[in-house]
């Protein structure tokens, strides 16, 4: 057996370990096409439809999350062609495909590709994605909100922008050259499934910077050359002053008046070093802080805290501007945030 061959093999029993996984989650439901119809609808919010042109046997699905990114499982068994359609928006979020079972045809444009066991297809850009396929099918879906991947760039790499971060137009990875990010993705399903998960709080933030990371070695984008190469921009002092100020009194209102005195710059030099080194103004980064962090207690916290506690220790006196900018944040309201318990779903919600 070559060496190629082992690397092979050992990717595609990682990548069954992560079927095997999604589908013995508590939530994972199981049914037929009305099922499919109504789950791919709501998960989707009607974005996305599935046809199929003879019978579907059945369907399963179940979905996790581990701090901003969903992991979606989904499994589909089918005599004949199966499709779904996916309407996107520029602002969109990008979605990691992993066949586990049984490859398909995915078309955007002018872009078409095939999908098989052992690859990865990201999709990130606007217009409408048709995936076919035919028989048995499994697959798993990242779904990650963009702006964790421009916070990653800005974060790790000092690399800032104005426009929607995207993958290169219908990419796909060879896992056989990733097999780290295959790892880690099994190590988050087998531990998602647990009663009692470790990726919680600090441990869940990590993990995800680290999937993200990953994702950016892995995936072709714009910035990879860069990031390769580390040739970013060194921050300045100020601004790692600002940062280190603004986690250290999160829970006290604070104004620019008082960063720019901790930073030991002028408010002007402040604002524009934020937005060439973090793309937004010091303050939209504070309040980026503060949502990001009542998320994380949201969801390790979800029986032991309320929405408007959590607020107010975040120097959020006004819940209902708090509930505004987590939506506008994280796409969903922070009651729903609350009461969704990880790793489960409900078709009722």
């Amino acid at each position: 057996m070559t060496a190629s061959t082992g690397i092979a093999e050992d990717m595609t029993a990682r990548l069954l370990d992560c079927a095997n996984g999604m589908s013995r989650l508590p939530n994972f439901l199981r049914g037929g096409l009305q099922i499919a119809h109504r789950w791919i609808g709501e998960v989707t919010e009607g974005r996305c439809r599935v046809s199929v042109a003879g019978r579907l046997n059945s369907f399963g699905c179940s979905q996790a999350q581990l701090g901003g990114i969903k992991l979606q499982f989904l499994a589909y068994d089918c005599d004949d062609e199966c499709v779904t359609s996916t309407e996107r928006a520029r602002d969109h979020h990008i979605v990691l495909h992993f066949p586990l079972r049984g490859s398909f045809h995915a078309q955007h444009g002018e872009h078409a590709v095939e999908a098989r066991p052992g690859e990865l297809l990201a999709v990130s850009t606007e217009g409408t994605i048709s995936r076919r396929w035919r028989g048995p099918s499994q697959v798993l879906n990242l779904i990650i909100p963009r702006h964790l991947f421009s916070e990653s760039l800005a974060a790790d790499h000092d690399i800032s922008f104005h426009d929607h971060f995207s993958f290169a137009p219908m990419a796909v990875v060879d896992l056989r050259e990733a097999p780290t990010l295959v790892g880690l993705i099994d190590t988050i399903v087998t531990d998602l499934r647990r009663p009692s998960s470790s990726f919680r709080g600090p441990a869940g933030r990590h993990a995800e910077r680290t999937l993200l990371a990953l994702l950016l070695n892995s995936v072709p984008h714009p910035y990879a050359s860069t990031i390769e190469k580390g040739a970013t921009p060194a921050v300045p002092f100020y601004i790692r002053r600002a940062e280190v100020f603004m986690r250290a009194n999160i829970a006290h209102t604070i104004d620019i008046d008082v960063i720019q005195a901790a930073a030991g710059v002028s408010v002007r030099t402040l604002y524009y070093g934020f937005k060439a080194h973090r793309g937004s103004s010091p303050m939209l980064f504070l309040k980026n802080l503060r949502l990001d962090e009542a998320r994380a207690q949201l969801l390790a916290h979800p029986r032991e805290r309320g929405v408007a506690a959590i607020a107010f220790r975040l120097g959020y006196p006004d819940p209902a501007r708090f509930s505004r900018d987590y939506k506008t944040r994280f796409g969903e309201t922070p009651g729903a945030t609350l009461r969704r318990r990880p790793g489960r779903i409900s078709l009722a919600q």
